[in-house]
């Protein structure tokens, strides 16, 4: 196991230039990649066998928090929770109040991480201390790298916020293939853009990898004689579930 890491200046302390923060450098992985790596490993079990487990164990899970349950895994404390603030009457008010699950490392995975000692990669990011931070699905509400097509996306960061040399339109927001570094798809309209925050719809995008590509000229001060290129980690569009072979979709 092993883990990189770059470096940024951190922005916090913007008189003193000796502090810099860590960003990981993460890659995308599915359950696909993981049942590989099992099969690789030697388990003598097939890749489909291992799929349909996991298809029903994450079944068993939703249908569990669904009834109320906090559940506990090797890797993660799954436990409802409730968005919103209530009247004394405690009605509820579905434009103010939302049920979703809070997801917690459980003390597996904590002991596992705290055991690595990450390398630096040697690069420091020279975008002074422009980059985006996360990018959280609307539809789930997690920032697992995750996104969901025709769902809404906010990006989280630090001048980030995108306009064009005059400063008075929009710069360029794009997905990047991960695989060939094209262009798939193009932002044309935010809902919000600001210095931390970018909020939009995620474009038609297929299932794969793909990275977000800010090209700005913003600066907290006068605008930049060229623009800046702000990348995000990888990304994924999940394909759409099957039922699997034999099986029925009624449980």
């Amino acid at each position: 196991m092993a883990i990189f890491y770059d470096i940024t200046p951190l922005t916090i302390t913007e008189d003193d230039d000796t502090d810099y923060a860590a960003k990981v450098k993460t890659q995308s992985a599915t359950w696909e990649d993981a049942a590989d790596a099992l099969i690789k490993n030697g388990i003598e079990y097939s890749k489909e066998t291992l799929l349909s487990v996991y298809s029903h164990m994450e079944g068993a899970i939703r249908d569990l928090v669904s009834s109320g349950y906090t559940v506990t895994t090797d890797n993660l404390i799954y436990q409802p929770s409730i968005r919103g603030t209530f009247t004394k009457a405690g009605s509820w008010d579905s434009s103010v109040n939302s049920l979703t699950c809070s997801l917690t490392p459980s003390q597996t995975l904590r002991n596992t991480m705290s055991a690595i000692t990450p390398s630096f990669t040697g690069y420091v990011n020279s975008q002074g201390g422009a980059q985006i931070s996360t990018v959280t699905d609307a539809s789930t509400g997690l920032s697992t790298g995750v996104i969901t097509p025709g769902g809404i996306l906010t990006v989280k960061g630090e001048k980030i916020k995108c306009v064009d040399a005059t400063g008075a339109g929009l710069g360029t927001v794009e997905f990047l293939s991960a695989d060939t570094s094209e262009v798939a798809a193009a932002v044309t309209t935010l809902a919000q853009n600001s210095n931390s925050t970018l909020i939009f719809a995620c474009p038609a995008l297929a299932a794969g990898s793909y990275v977000l590509r800010i090209t700005t000229y913003y600066s907290k001060g006068a605008l930049l004689k060229t623009p800046r290129v702000i990348t995000s980690d990888t990304l994924t569009v999940q394909a759409e579930e099957s039922t699997t072979e034999g099986e029925t979709s009624a449980e």
